[in-house]
């Protein structure tokens, strides 16, 4: 898999790329660009592609730029004590 991150600060940004999130869910609540994108038309749910799904089943990019968008989740960042080990 090819990664080139970098800062997404407006959502036209998305346009045309492969955009891999932490949790589907969350991002939809919380990354303001995201949903911007979303509500501009800029890219639809079905180019949220979330990062477990792109590590098991591969990505099928739009272009040769992936964006990640992650808003933190407490089992990714360490901060839950319920969390499983074996989340991905």
């Amino acid at each position: 898999m090819h990664v080139s991150a970098y800062s997404v600060e407006h959502s036209h940004e998305y346009a045309d790329a492969t955009v891999v999130i932490d949790e589907r869910e969350a991002v939809l609540e919380e990354a303001g660009e995201v949903i911007h994108a979303l509500a501009h038309g800029v890219i639809t749910e079905d180019h949220l592609i979330e990062l477990g799904t792109a590590l098991t089943d591969g990505l099928a990019p739009r272009t040769g730029r992936t964006v990640f968008k992650t808003v933190g989740i407490p089992c990714r960042t360490g901060r839950s004590p319920t969390c499983s080990l074996s989340y991905a």
